[in-house]
């Protein structure tokens, strides 16, 4: 009953209404748009690219163009993260596994614009988000000490630990990142990310001394609330992970689905079938979910119902392992719905200790 229960979810997160972009690109600019595409099943990528362009950087550039107040500041900020950021992060995750645009297109260099240009504007460091998650997170596996953003050594029910977690990020990002390229020898991503670095601080420090109202509402307070937000979801993605078998994609991460993000976020919930294969495209990755139903039993994986990441987070944070367990959708069969609740609590607790090798 619970595989069927799974198959149902997945299937509304397959058939449901697309929601990552607010406005299409019209029909006929469309199509010569499209044959440039590496894949037209990522137009919702492009779409929400251009929206982005449209929207955030005509206003973040009238937040400078008009007399320093932070209240217009706020507006600006409030607006496009309530409009973009969520859109804009998976948008960015996506399109950094799966360039949009082919190698030999004319519009090659456009893959490019969101990772240099639009990231600042959502607190992300310019050039810096493919090393540290397409690279460093998904090659290393949340592996410690190797991926800087692993959740292995923490305690993660823990507040002051994820507290930790997040200021290794904000502070020592900066500093871990090419230490990660040099250590891999990766002397190109390395070249890059210190070029763009110094120039993304240098740009940022320029327009401080030139308009720091403006710069403090278009590029710092983004900057904090999005390595909140970017770090807390990595946590949450990872807050349960099997000590004895950390590096096993099924017990290191779970499953949300049937979750009204999924049609905002490509998918993202389904956060086993992506680890497992990176390059998979966000429109299979429900339909691989259901076809490896029988492996995640196999494995114990962990499947929520319903639920976002960071619903799951601030339950973990909040002791509410009870309310997870009624949202999971539990794989194994000849478990009676009586024990059920208490072997899932077990295996949650057991799941956020420090995984210590």
């Amino acid at each position: 009953m619970e595989i069927e229960r799974a198959k149902i979810g997945a299937t509304r997160d397959v058939n449901g209404t697309r929601k990552e972009f607010l406005v299409a690109l019209p029909e006929a600019l469309g199509k010569e748009v499209v044959a440039e595409m590496r894949d037209p099943r990522d137009k919702p990528l492009l779409y929400l690219f251009i929206n982005v362009v449209l929207f955030t950087i005509p206003t973040a550039l009238l937040v400078y163009a008009l007399p320093a107040n932070h209240w217009v500041g706020l507006a600006y900020v409030c607006t496009n993260y309530i409009l973009f950021l969520q859109r804009f992060a998976l948008a960015l995750h996506y399109a950094e596994h799966n360039k949009i645009f082919k190698k030999e297109s004319q519009f090659y260099f456009l893959n490019h614009i969101p990772s240099l240009v639009l990231c600042p504007l959502f607190g992300i460091p310019a050039g810096m988000y493919r090393l540290h998650h397409v690279v460093m997170h998904h090659v290393e596996n949340n592996h410690f000490p190797l991926d800087a953003s692993s959740t292995e050594p923490y305690q993660r029910d823990s507040v002051m630990h994820f507290i930790q977690y997040l200021f290794k990020y904000m502070v020592g990002g900066w500093i871990l990142l090419p230490i990660y390229a040099a250590r891999k020898k990766l002397w190109n991503l390395l070249a890059e990310v210190l070029a763009v670095e110094s120039v993304y601080l240098l740009l940022v420090y320029s327009l401080y001394q030139h308009n720091p109202v403006a710069t403090t509402w278009v590029f710092i307070v983004p900057f904090c609330i999005t390595s909140f937000a970017l770090m807390f979801g990595n946590w949450s993605q990872h807050i349960f992970i099997d000590p004895k078998a950390p590096q096993n994609c099924y017990r290191m991460t779970y499953n949300c689905i049937n979750c009204p993000d999924n049609q905002k976020t490509f998918n993202d919930g389904y956060h086993i079938i992506h680890h497992l294969n990176s390059k998979l495209h966000w429109t299979q990755l429900p339909v691989q979910f259901m076809e490896t139903l029988g492996k995640h039993a196999e494995e114990g994986a962990l499947v929520f119902e319903g639920i976002g990441f960071f619903d799951v987070g601030l339950a973990v944070f909040m002791g509410r392992l009870d309310w997870l367990a009624d949202r999971c959708v539990f794989l194994q069969d000849g478990v009676n719905t009586t024990s059920k609740k208490d072997l899932l609590k077990g295996i949650m607790t057991e799941r956020l200790r420090p995984i210590v090798r």
